[in-house]
């Protein structure tokens, strides 16, 4: 596999410089031949036609090459480099051909030259109707569109053989001329008939791969049309340029090559959009390397052109000053067209300080906690160019899941973790033809993530204070309804009984004293019964023993009712206490008390309590456990009056397998 996939990279590579090495020719003789009279019916502008095939070769050549090193199984990508070859081939072939014919430096195999460039510039056709009939799949169309298609791609093929044999006919204007003398040795002169009238071969060629594209488009739905529909634009736009062909043989000569550079960019256009195979790199490194050789084209012409206007030639210095100011101009310029590109194409990625801080900003500028993910996953979403960024957290039927986008290729996972523990999930889609994210961009997803958590955190510490604040609310209604049933259906009854035994007594006494003191005496009864009912509700409220004793001394009166030996030590401001926490401490201490005596058979028991920043309750015996305590009703009421003021309690047997309660009570609650 590992050779197979060197091969394939050696053969890209030596392609794409090959067709690189022939724009650099086409170029130069495109130059050296400026403004010689090559009176041709095919081509007039050899300076014209040798930087369009350059600058052709490099639009060809960089996505080619990239293409066919990253898919190699993707066909597209070796026959834009078979294009960009051909360019090349056109290019570098005409300007030899003038260059020895009409400049009279004698090359040897001028017809050799002229074949080739024939050939090449006939092979856009095959070219253009191959993708025009498999892109983007790479898959022949059904039914018998998908034969069309093949033949147009055979009767280019057919196209480029008519070249090879073409025997020069249509070459020079003027019978007197150079060119008139110049035949081709393998030419087939019944082919002339072809030549004359355009390469009949090709138009039908070219006429069919179009009706192809076009019922495959009118064919297709979802995605594919819509990748489909930018390659239609650029036929649609391309036919614009055919009132190029009035204005001249440069006009007619760029109207000849925009079609096709205008469907490569169509292409590229759709491929970009919708992600097809990963382009969009491709699209980015092409679009680097074709402005840069633009502007150094642009300064070196412009040097040597000023040179030649001034001097009548183009001197060594000028050479050497047109070189020096290009490659000054290169530097600057690359990383400045390879940011705008990358924006473009790939967000802010470049920028992980900037992303940072405005999601920061984003984040503290929200107006209430549920507006944190849905700004943070849309920012994250548009900064880098991802197709889906999504945030989860919580669990079961309480998950809790915010997206921004849609995709349906891989994803990248990220848990959110806040002091130690996960919290939820970020999950970032990979852009299509990618197979993973940079370490640069996993770095960067790593310090969104951690500000994700934190929004996280915030949300669900939100929540429980909604929660807690709805059960704190729960719990006051319950307890309202609890002393109001007690009250009305306990209290209520032996008051109004009383009463009436009070006014039964009244009315006896007069007439049967006996009566109305036993009356008066059932009265007494009553409302003594009453009492204990009040004292009950007062003591279920809080224990009385903590406003006469305090908190230490309702625990020592509490420990008389205990058959162990109980030592009650105290530290800190313990009598300064919020009254919640009093309340719990008594109820976790009395508790453990009652367990220590009750269940592991104790014969001392130690309190101790200490008052700091929190309050600490422990409570200590010397009973024995077999294993880990089993959580039961008082164990659970422990750890629940403890969780209700945000600390926590522990409970089970210590390293020698003695009993020890102890809980952690933050002061933070008002008195």
């Amino acid at each position: 596999m590992n050779r197979t996939v060197s091969a394939t990279n050696v053969l890209a590579t030596l392609l794409a410089a090959a067709s690189l090495t022939l724009a650099a020719v086409s170029l130069a003789f495109a130059w050296a031949n400026q403004g010689l009279p090559v009176n041709s019916m095919v081509v007039d502008a050899p300076k014209w036609f040798g930087t369009q095939n350059a600058l052709s070769t490099v639009v060809f050549a960089a996505p080619g090459w990239y293409l066919a090193m990253k898919a190699p199984r993707v066909p597209f990508g070796w026959v834009l480099l078979v294009g960009a070859l051909a360019h090349g081939i056109a290019g570098a072939g005409w300007g030899y051909m003038v260059a020895s014919e009409v400049a009279h430096r004698d090359y040897p195999l001028p017809w050799l030259a002229v074949v080739l460039s024939a050939s090449g510039a006939a092979v856009e056709v095959a070219i253009l109707a191959f993708i025009l009939t498999f892109y983007p799949d790479g898959k022949r169309p059904a039914g018998v569109i998908g034969w069309v298609g093949i033949a147009c791609v055979g009767l280019g093929i057919a196209g480029v053989a008519v070249a090879v044999v073409d025997p020069f006919s249509a070459l020079a204007q003027d019978p007197n001329s150079s060119l008139a003398q110049l035949n081709n040795p393998i030419g087939v002169p019944a082919i002339a008939r072809f030549t004359d009238e355009g390469f009949l071969l090709l138009a039908p060629a070219a006429i069919a791969s179009l009706f192809v594209l076009l019922v495959r488009w009118i064919r297709a739905t979802g995605e594919s049309k819509q990748v489909l529909r930018w390659v239609v634009l650029g036929i649609v736009v391309s036919f614009v340029t055919l009132p190029l062909d009035l204005m001249g043989n440069e006009w007619e000569m760029l109207s000849a090559q925009l079609p096709t550079v205008l469907i490569l960019a169509a292409l590229v256009a759709g491929s970009l959009r919708h992600r097809v195979y990963g382009i969009e790199v491709v699209v980015s490194r092409a679009f680097v390397y074709a402005t840069l050789l633009g502007v150094v084209a642009l300064v070196f012409g412009s040097i040597v052109g000023t040179s030649l206007l001034i001097a009548g030639e183009v001197s060594v210095a000028a050479s050497f000053v047109a070189a020096t100011a290009a490659a000054f101009a290169l530097m600057p310029l690359r990383s400045w067209v390879e940011r705008a590109i990358n924006r473009i194409l790939f967000g802010r990625r470049d920028e992980p300080f900037a992303i940072l801080s405005e999601v920061a900003s984003q984040l503290d500028s929200a107006a209430a906690p549920s507006e944190l993910l849905p700004g943070f996953a849309s920012h994250v979403r548009t900064q880098l160019r991802v197709p889906v960024v999504a945030v989860s957290y919580g669990e079961g039927a309480g998950q809790v899941r915010v997206q921004s986008g849609n995709t349906d290729g891989s994803v990248y996972q990220l848990t959110l973790t806040n002091q130690g523990s996960a919290i939820g999930t970020l999950e970032i889609g990979l852009r299509k033809g990618e197979t993973r994210f940079s370490d640069a961009e996993i770095e960067l997803l790593r310090s969104l993530a951690r500000q994700a958590a934190a929004a996280v955190a915030n949300i669900m510490l939100a929540e429980d204070l909604r929660e807690s604040r709805e059960r704190i609310v729960a719990a006051r209604e319950e307890e309202r309804r609890r002393l109001r049933r007690d009250l009305h259906d306990g209290l209520g009854p032996v008051l109004t009984g009383a009463a009436m035994m009070i006014d039964a007594g009244r009315n006896a006494m007069r007439d049967d004293p006996d009566v109305a003191d036993a009356q008066l005496q059932d009265a007494r009864a009553h409302v003594r019964g009453a009492i204990e009912d009040v004292r009950r509700l007062v003591y279920a409220l809080r224990p009385p023993a903590l406003d006469e004793l305090g908190l230490v001394g309702a625990l020592r009166e509490q420990a008389r009712s205990c058959t162990a030996n109980v030592t009650i030590n105290a530290r800190g401001a313990v009598d300064a206490l919020p009254a919640a926490v009093e309340v719990a401490a008594f109820r976790i201490a009395a508790e453990a008390m009652n367990n220590a005596t009750r269940h592991s058979g104790a014969t001392v028991c130690t309190v101790n309590i200490f008052a700091g920043d929190v309050l600490e309750v422990e409570v200590c015996d010397n009973g024995q456990s077999a294993g880990p305590w089993r959580p039961g009703v008082g164990i659970s009421s422990m750890c629940e009056r403890a969780a209700e003021l945000s600390g926590s309690c522990d409970s089970g047997p210590d390293w020698n397998g003695h009993g020890r309660v102890h809980a952690i009570i933050p002061l933070g609650v008002p008195s």
